[in-house]
């Protein structure tokens, strides 16, 4: 099987590197593609072509995993790729709406947003919610450094403009898996979708700290959603 691990336009691809050697161990290609550089030009459209170009290549079930600030881009990334994925997974990420646009941070949060932007810029995601955050998401301390090395600093245009969600992508079957509070919300859409789901309760970025379980749970949502997989 092959896997498609999309970190968030505000991390680097560090975030999925000890899950996707846990699927590599367990006999999966996996492909993490690298947004840091196209997420700094502040741009979606080009943060999507740059995670579809880099989608793993092969045959056969192809499912595109995103976590975080990925989520809102998945249905355009799955659209990017071709022959289409078999299945998206959203990982502790925004689920977009059936159809219409979906937005890159929820409207009053970019209002916040506003007052953190120096010259257009935006500080590195981890400083957004003070100095001891990374320490308190990410338990290792060389893990926490490589994933704090790669973070940029997003131009706060990027989050200006809603992505449109393309026409029809729920027919995709698709599942949800939370890490964190704060997306529960999304994860109650999910399942009112219909949607396999579930919970690894901990830290946002637990992909860090928990890449067996994680990558136990995201293979037992992709049985859930395609059960040909099994």
């Amino acid at each position: 099987m092959r896997y498609t691990l999309v970190h968030s336009p505000l991390v680097g691809p560090t975030t999925w590197s000890l899950v996707a050697t846990r699927l590599r161990a367990l006999g999966h290609d996996v492909a993490v593609p690298s947004l840091v550089d196209v997420a700094a030009r502040g741009r979606w459209q080009q943060v999507v072509e740059a995670a579809a170009a880099g989608a793993c290549d092969g045959s056969g079930t192809h499912v595109v995993v995103g976590h975080s600030g990925a989520g809102p881009l998945l249905p355009m990334i799955a659209k990017r790729i071709s022959p289409a994925p078999t299945a998206l997974v959203f990982v502790d990420a925004g689920v977009p709406p059936a159809s219409g646009t979906a937005d890159l941070v929820p409207p009053a949060f970019f209002d916040h947003l506003l007052g953190l932007a120096v010259d257009g810029r935006l500080p590195r995601w981890s400083d957004w919610f003070g100095d001891d955050v990374m320490a308190d998401l990410v338990q290792d301390p060389d893990v926490r450094s490589a994933a704090a090395a790669e973070l940029p600093q997003l131009p706060l245009s990027y989050f200006a403009e809603a992505v449109p969600v393309p026409k029809g992508w729920t027919r995709m079957p698709c599942a949800y898996l939370l890490l964190s509070d704060p997306y529960g919300a999304d994860l109650a859409a999910a399942a009112e979708r219909g949607w396999p789901v579930a919970v690894e309760a901990g830290k946002h970025l637990d992909l860090l700290n928990r890449p067996e379980a994680i990558t136990a749970s995201i293979l037992e949502l992709v049985a859930a959603a395609v059960p040909a997989t099994t």
